[in-house]
């Protein structure tokens, strides 16, 4: 009866258009005695690139779906998630890739204001362009999988993240077998008049079987972002921006470092 209930209800799910042009599903919870599910998906135009870990410039859509069933322990709950995502990206009107992503795991909730997530990952990135692969790199994969803890203040306007990872992967032209632990630092959080600010700091200790021709290297990775960002009214938000990546090899010759400012602004319309 429960599955019947289930995919019944599914029907009941309503579809909106956005402002900014996206279309979300809206989520769906069931009840039923001590499960719950949420389902939910959401498609929308996207506006990125940060010149550092990806090129200026770029648009495209992007479409992602989930589905969670919870249980509660005693006091605290316990969901089992499944989650994919499909990004298909332009650059100066020409196609520039495409990124699919499965990923699957668990969250904790130990408290109403923080989530405990433990998550297994295979990512998949196919370059649409070959003009941009000797920077960038062409085609890729990833398996990854993580433990992330996040504290959630300020009604829930505000959060701090931080997390473990290990990743295996391989990039055309670029390298191969890559294994990675890494730490990551993420933060967003309210300031005054009407600002918001957010922070990113990732540490990385690498290890390539190759690397751009060069066998068996190491390497250790910085990444920090940092960027203020005010809405202006309901349709015209600005952000100022700072990205920093520094990747120190032990043979110093492949070492480079990057860093951008940057102004974007987005209307939607």
């Amino acid at each position: 009866m429960r599955v019947i209930f289930l995919f019944a209800s599914l029907l009941l799910i309503v579809m909106r258009a956005e402002a900014a042009g996206g279309v979300q599903v809206a989520e769906y919870r069931a009840d039923v005695d001590d499960v719950s599910w949420m389902v939910g998906a959401e498609t929308r135009d996207i506006r990125s690139g940060d010149g550092v870990t990806e090129p200026w410039g770029l648009s495209g859509v992007e479409t992602a779906g989930s589905v969670e069933r919870g249980f509660d322990l005693d006091q605290y709950r316990l969901s089992g998630i499944f989650d994919l995502y499909r990004r298909d990206s332009t650059t100066a009107a020409e196609a520039y890739d495409t990124e699919s992503k499965l990923s699957v795991g668990s969250k904790f909730y130990f408290s109403p204001n923080s989530i405990t997530k433990l998550f297994y990952s295979l990512e998949q990135d196919q370059a649409l362009d070959s003009a941009s692969s000797g920077r960038w790199g062409g085609d890729s994969f990833v398996r990854s999988t993580g433990l992330t803890q996040t504290w959630y203040f300020a009604r829930r306007r505000a959060h701090i993240t931080l997390g473990y990872g290990f990743e295996q992967s391989e990039t055309e032209d670029l390298y191969d077998d890559l294994r990675a632990h890494s730490v990551i630092f993420r933060s967003r959080f309210p300031l005054f008049w009407g600002l918001g600010a957010r922070l990113q700091a990732n540490y990385a200790q690498n290890s390539y079987s190759d690397y751009r021709g060069v066998s068996g290297v190491d390497s250790d990775q910085k990444l920090f972002q940092a960027a203020i960002n005010h809405s202006f009214n309901q349709r015209l938000f600005g952000e100022f921006q700072f990205s920093y990546l520094d990747e120190d090899f032990d043979k110093t010759e492949l070492s480079f470092r990057r860093y951008v400012w940057g102004l974007n602004l987005r209307y939607k319309y």
